[in-house]
C-alpha cells in the first residue's frame, strides 16, 4: 500500500453524508445505507482478516468436495420422495432387486463365421459367470434336454399352457388348419430328406408338441429366440447376443463402474486366451468384436459426460468471462481482481453442495457455468465504479469506499432478487428444479460474499492511485451513446417498436411445445449409436420396460391375480392393442392351482376321436397313409390321460411341495425373482413388459392401464422409466408457471421495498418481462422445444435479467438531476459487461456433450440478449417519456471513458 493512501474514510466528505442521509436518491432504506458503509469501512481497514476468512472457507470446501460429492444419474431421483411413482419405484427395487439387463454383442462383418461366434459365446459366457456381478447369463436354449414324456412331465407341460398357447392348439384342430398342415407335410415327405428329419416330422407332424415344449423353456426375457438354431443369432449370422442380468441396477454408479471394469477385463481375457480369433496377417485385428450394450454402460458414460461437462464448461466460462473483462477494461491486473473471487465463489458453492444435497445430477451439473456468468456481475459493478472514481482523481481507498457504497445496495438487491428467483424453484415438486434452485441460490450468495471479502481488500492493497497510465487507458464504450440518443430523441417510436416485436413473438410463445423423452437429451458416442442401430436392425430389442405389480393376502390369491394380469396383457395384444416384444411373468413358470387345473380340464375335454377321424380323411385326400399319425395321436392321448389323472388328484402338477429336491430348488429360485412377501404378510408379484423400440418411452397409455386392471380387485401398480417421465412432465408443466409467477411477485415486492415505490419496481422489471416473452417466441420460430433441462432457463432469466433494471434505475435516481446520459453510458457499460459475461458464461454450455445442457445454454443466451436490449433501449425510453427532465444533456456521461 502506498504511504499516501489512507485506511479510513474522511468523515467530512459530502458524498458520504449525502449518501447516508438519502439525498443521493438511491431509494434504499437508511439502515441499508449504514450497513453498506460499515461493510465498506471493514473490508478496507481489515484486508488480511478478510483474506484469512476466505482461505479457511476454501480449505473447508475442497475437503468437502473430495469426501462427499457424488453424481446421481437416476431419473427417478428427480421425483419428490412423497411421489407415489417414486415410492413404487423404490419399493419394487427393494423387493425384487434389479430388472436392468445388459447385452454382450459378438459381431463380425464377415459371412460364414457363425461357428466362431458360437464358440466365442461359450467362452464369454463361462468367463462372465461371476456371481459378484451377474446373476445369470443366457445365450442359448436347449429344448432337447427338457424332460417331457413322463406322466409328470406331460402334466406339467399342459398345466403351463397359456391362453395364447391354447388358441394356437385349438386353431390346429380346425379343418382349415389341418388341411394346410397336412398339405405341407405331404410335400415334405414326398421330397428327398434325410432319415432323421423324416423321423422328426412323423413324431410331431403338426408341430403340436412344440407349443408344449416352449412352455418349459427358460424365458429369454426381452429377446425373441429362433428355436431352429437355439442361439440369439441374427438372420444374417453376423451378430450373436448374450443376455446378462447384473446383480445391481444401473443407478448404482459404484457397482456400474466395477461392473464395467469386470466386463472390459473379461473381454480382454477372452481374446488373450484365444489368439486364433485374430487375423493371421494382422495380429492387431480380430475376426469379430465383443461390445456391451445397456443401461449400466449408459449410466457410466452419462456420469463421465456430466463430470467432463462440469469441468469443461466451468473452465471455458471462466476463461471467456475474464477475456471479455480484459477487453472491456483494458487492464491486465483486472483479471486477478475479478478472477480470484469468482473462482472462490464457485469453489465454496461446490463445497456446500457436497454437504447438502451431496450430489450433482443431469440438471444441477450446469450450476458452475451459471454461477460464473452471474458471479462476475458483482465484480463488474464494483470495479466499473471504482475506475470511474479513480478517473475523477480520488485516492485509492477513497475511490474503493465510494464504489462499494454506491453499488452496494444494487449488488445486495440484485443478489437478493436472483437468490429469490432460484429459491423460487424450491416451490416445484420436480427435484431437479429444487436442487438447481438451491445450488444456484446458495452460489449467488457465496459469489457475492467472495467478491465482498476478496475484491475490495485486493484493490485496497494492490490498487493503484489516480496517477500514471492506469487512468489514461480508455475503456470500451460499446456504442452506448447511440442508445442514449435513441432514448432521448425517439422514446415513443422506440417503445412502439418494442411493443410490436413483443406482440409478434408473444403470439409464437403460446405455441412452444414440450419434449418429454429424457433419452433425446443425451448424445451417445457414434460407436454406441452404430451398435444400437445394428441391434435394432437385426433383433427386436426394447428401449425400455414397464413393470406391473399385483398384491394379495395369500400366495394362491396373488398367483391368481398374476394369472389374470397375464391374461389381460394377452387380450390387449389380441384385440388391437400395441404388439409387445415380450413379457416376462411368473405365469410362465408357476401358475396358480386354479389356472393349472383349468388347463388340465381343457386338455381333458378335447374330442380326440373326432380329431382322429378328420385327420384320417384329410390324410387320404393328400395320399398319405393314416397310420403315419399313430405315434403322434398316441402322444396326444398320453397328454389327455395324464391330464385326466391330474384332475383326479387334490393338488396341481406344479407346486413347491410336489417337485423333487432339485426341481424344487430350481423353482424356488425362479419364484423368488418374481414373487415377494412383505413384512406386513402381503404377497407381491411382478411382470416385466417389453414394448417395441421407441414405444411408450415417456408415458404408458391409459387404455393399457385400464385393460390391465380388468377383473382385478385392485389395479396393478405400474412402474418404469416411462411412468417416471410422465410424472416428471406433469410436475414440470403444472409447477413451472406457478413458480415463475411467484418469483415475479416476490421480486416485485423486494424491488418495491428497495425503491420505496411500486412504479419504479415495475419499470425495473420491464426488461425481464420483455425477455421472457421474446425468448419463448424465438424458440418456436427456431423449431426448438422446451424440455426438462432448458426449461430451467425461464426462472433463470428472471433472476439474471432483473439485475440490469435494478442497476440502471438505481443509477438514474442516485443523483438529484436524474441524469439519463450517465445512466445509459456509464452504468450501461457495466450492464453490457455483466450481460456479456453472463452470455459468455452460459455460452460454454453450448459445448456440453449433453444436448439438453447445450440447449439450456442457447435459451439462456437468448434471454440475456433480449434483457440487455430491453434494458438499454426500452427502459431508458420509458424513463425519458415519464420524466422529460431526464432527456436533457445531463452530466459528463461517457467522456471519461
Amino acid at each position: 500500500m502506498r504511504p499516501d493512501q489512507k485506511n479510513t474514510p474522511p468523515e467530512d466528505d459530502d458524498f458520504f453524508a449525502r449518501w447516508e442521509s438519502g439525498e443521493h436518491g438511491t431509494g434504499s432504506p437508511r439502515a441499508d445505507r449504514i450497513t453498506v458503509r460499515t461493510l465498506a469501512r471493514f473490508v478496507s481497514v481489515h484486508p488480511f482478516l478478510c483474506f484469512l476468512l476466505g482461505a479457511v472457507m476454501t480449505a473447508g470446501a475442497i475437503l468437502a468436495i473430495r469426501e462427499y460429492l457424488d453424481i446421481e444419474m437416476d431419473v427417478a431421483a428427480l421425483l419428490p420422495e412423497e411421489s407415489e411413482v417414486s415410492r413404487r419405484a423404490r419399493t419394487v427395487l427393494q423387493d425384487f432387486g434389479s430388472f436392468d439387463f445388459m447385452l454382450a454383442v459378438i459381431a463380425t462383418d464377415e459371412e460364414g463365421k457363425e461357428a466362431m461366434l458360437k464358440d466365442a459365446a461359450e467362452e464369454l459366457a463361462y468367463a462372465l459367470s461371476d456371481r459378484r456381478f451377474i446373476r445369470d447369463v443366457t445365450y442359448t436354449l436347449e429344448p432337447e434336454s427338457l424332460e417331457i414324456g413322463t406322466p409328470e412331465g406331460d402334466a406339467r407341460a399342459v398345466a403351463l399352457l397359456t391362453e395364447a398357447d391354447w388358441q394356437r392348439l385349438e386353431d390346429k384342430l380346425t379343418t382349415y388348419s389341418l388341411q394346410q398342415d397336412i398339405r405341407r407335410l405331404s410335400g415334405l415327405l414326398n421330397a428327398p430328406i434325410p432319415r432323421y428329419q423324416r423321423d422328426k416330422l412323423l413324431r410331431d407332424p403338426l408341430n403340436f408338441h412344440q407349443v408344449l415344449i416352449e412352455r418349459l423353456e427358460i424365458k429369454s426375457g426381452p429377446l425373441k429366440v429362433n428355436l431352429r438354431d437355439n442361439y440369439f443369432m441374427s438372420a444374417d449370422g453376423k451378430t450373436l447376443l448374450l443376455l446378462l442380468w447384473p446383480v445391481a441396477p444401473a443407478t448404482d454408479l459404484a457397482f456400474a463402474r466395477e461392473f464395467q471394469d469386470f466386463l472390459e477385463e473379461t473381454r480382454a481375457g477372452v481374446f488373450l486366451r484365444n489368439p486364433q480369433w485374430s487375423f493371421p496377417d494382422r495380429p492387431e485385428g480380430r475376426y469379430f468384436n465383443i461390445r456391451f450394450y445397456g443401461p449400466h454402460y449408459e449410466a457410466i458414460v452419462d456420469s463421465r459426460i456430466v463430470r467432463s461437462d462440469l469441468y469443461k464448461t466451468s473452465i471455458a466460462s471462466f476463461i471467456a468471462v475474464l477475456a471479455l473483462f480484459f477487453f472491456a477494461f483494458r487492464r491486465p491486473e483486472a483479471l486477478v481482481f475479478v478472477g480470484m473471487p469468482l473462482a472462490l465463489g464457485v469453489c465454496w458453492t461446490l463445497g456446500a453442495v457436497s454437504l447438502y444435497p451431496g450430489r450433482l445430477t443431469q440438471v444441477t451439473m450446469a450450476f458452475a457455468a451459471i454461477l460464473i456468468g452471474l458471479g462476475i456481475d458483482f465484480s463488474v459493478h464494483i470495479y466499473n465504479r471504482y475506475l470511474e472514481e479513480i478517473r475523477n482523481g480520488r485516492e485509492n481507498n477513497d475511490a474503493l469506499r465510494r464504489a462499494v457504497i454506491a453499488t452496494g445496495p444494487g449488488l445486495f438487491y440484485g443478489a437478493l432478487t436472483t437468490t429469490f428467483a432460484f429459491f423460487g424453484m424450491r416451490l416445484t415438486r420436480f427435484v431437479g428444479f429444487q436442487e438447481l434452485g438451491l445450488v444456484v441460490g446458495m452460489g449467488t450468495v457465496f459469489c457475492l460474499l467472495a467478491v465482498i471479502l476478496v475484491l475490495p481488500p485486493m484493490l485496497s492493497i494492490f490498487g493503484r492511485g489516480p496517477v500514471g497510465a492506469f487512468t489514461q487507458r480508455p475503456m470500451a464504450t460499446f456504442g452506448l451513446r447511440r442508445f442514449h440518443f435513441l432514448a432521448i430523441a425517439y422514446p415513443r417510436a422506440t417503445i412502439v417498436a418494442g411493443l410490436i416485436i413483443c406482440v409478434f413473438l408473444g403470439y409464437h410463445a403460446r405455441l412452444v411445445g414440450f419434449e418429454d423423452d429424457f433419452r433425446l437429451l443425451r448424445e451417445p458416442s457414434k460407436e454406441y449409436l452404430d451398435l444400437r442401430e445394428r441391434l435394432v436392425s437385426s433383433f427386436e430389442v426394447p428401449s425400455n420396460q414397464v413393470l406391473a405389480i399385483v398384491e394379495a393376502e395369500t400366495e394362491q390369491e396373488v398367483l391368481e391375480a398374476n394369472d389374470r394380469l397375464f391374461r389381460n396383457i394377452y387380450e390387449y395384444e389380441r384385440y388391437g392393442g400395441q404388439p409387445l416384444i415380450a413379457k416376462d411373468s411368473l405365469r410362465f413358470f408357476y401358475p396358480s392351482q386354479k389356472t393349472q387345473r383349468a388347463s388340465l380340464q381343457r386338455m381333458a375335454n378335447l374330442d380326440l376321436v373326432a380329431f382322429e377321424e378328420r385327420l384320417a380323411e384329410l390324410a387320404v385326400e393328400n395320399r398319405l397313409a393314416p397310420k403315419i399319425f399313430d405315434r403322434f395321436l398316441g402322444r396326444l392321448e398320453d397328454f389327455q390321460a395324464t391330464s385326466i389323472r391330474g384332475l383326479q388328484s387334490p393338488g396341481a402338477p406344479i407346486s413347491l411341495e410336489s417337485l423333487s429336491e432339485t426341481d424344487n430348488q430350481a423353482l424356488i429360485d425362479v419364484v423368488q425373482s418374481y414373487m415377494f412377501k412383505t413384512e406386513k404378510g402381503l404377497w407381491r408379484t411382478v411382470t416385466q413388459i417389453y414394448p417395441p423400440q421407441d414405444v411408450w418411452v415417456s408415458s404408458v397409455p391409459d387404455e393399457f392401464k385400464e385393460r390391465l386392471a380388468e377383473g382385478l380387485a385392485n389395479p396393478p401398480e405400474i412402474v418404469g422409466t416411462a411412468v417416471i417421465q410422465e410424472e416428471l412432465r406433469d410436475l414440470v408443466m403444472k409447477d413451472l408457471a406457478l413458480t415463475v409467477l411467484v418469483v415475479l411477485i416476490v421480486i416485485l415486492i423486494v424491488l418495491t421495498w428497495a425503491f420505496r415505490r411500486l412504479d419504479r419496481a415495475i419499470i425495473a422489471m420491464l426488461p425481464v418481462l420483455i425477455a421472457l416473452l421474446c425468448t419463448l417466441g424465438t424458440m418456436h420460430l427456431a423449431g426448438m422445444k422446451l424440455h426438462y433441462l432448458n426449461i430451467i432457463a425461464l426462472p433463470m432469466i428472471v433472476g439474471i435479467g432483473v439485475d440490469s433494471g435494478i442497476h440502471m434505475l438505481q443509477r438514474f435516481y442516485e443523483e438529484g438531476e436524474r441524469d439519463l446520459k450517465a445512466t445509459v453510458q456509464r452504468t450501461g457499460r457495466a450492464v453490457v459487461i455483466t450481460s456479456l459475461t453472463t452470455i459468455f458464461g452460459f455460452g460454454s454450455l453450448v459445448f456440453a456433450d449433453f444436448r439438453g445442457i447445450r440447449e439450456l445454454g442457447v435459451l439462456s443466451i437468448l434471454g440475456v440478449v433480449y434483457t440487455l436490449i430491453a434494458a438499454l433501449a426500452i427502459l431508458p425510453a420509458v424513463l425519458a417519456l415519464l420524466d422529460p427532465q431526464a432527456a436533457k444533456e445531463g452530466g459528463p456521461g461517457d467522456e471519461l471513458g
